[in-house]
């Protein structure tokens, strides 16, 4: 090989190779419980459809898993529902579904970060209950499952002055 031909070859490994570890990146960190919930398994996951964090929301050092697949939790109007997973003794269990992006707030409620999410120019908290996360301004929605409402473009904001900048 030449100098131009090992170039070219670098070059182009520095182009390709990132993207072929992030496509298979998503697959390396979430657990199956999370693919399983999307109807999906490991082996045909996109990781393009997905989008996750991981975020520890009890402060107890075990990260929670934050994750929502494009094609299948976005909705119309144009927001998509972020799905929370816990650890649990037998793998990962669901515990939550917010609507929109969040931001984990300082406050905390029974043990769990606050969590503050903006859709359709309203402001939403949503607080831990000992089982899910429900929104403070709606608790009766919650009462039987892990299902958050569906934002009420009409609504008001929330105005706990939770909010950090």
């Amino acid at each position: 090989m030449n100098f131009r031909s090992i170039l070219i070859f670098l070059v182009l490994a520095v182009l390709l190779l990132p993207g072929a570890l992030w496509a298979a990146k998503c697959t390396r960190v979430l657990p199956n419980e999370v693919f399983a919930f999307f109807g999906e398994k490991r082996s045909d996951v996109d990781c393009d459809d997905y989008e996750y964090k991981m975020v520890d929301l009890n402060d107890d050092g075990q990260l929670e898993v934050v994750a929502t697949n494009y094609r299948r939790s976005c909705e119309d109007a144009g927001y998509c529902n972020f799905e929370i997973f816990e650890k649990a003794d037998q793998g990962w269990k669901h515990i939550a579904t917010i609507p929109g992006r969040f931001r984990l707030l300082p406050t905390k409620t029974n043990g769990y970060h606050d969590l503050a999410t903006w859709l359709l120019g309203h402001r939403y908290v949503y607080v831990w209950n000992g089982r899910t996360y429900h929104d403070i301004n709606r608790p009766e929605a919650n009462e039987g499952g892990t299902q958050t409402p569906t934002p009420q473009p009409d609504r008001p904001p929330a105005s706990d002055g939770a909010e950090t900048g």
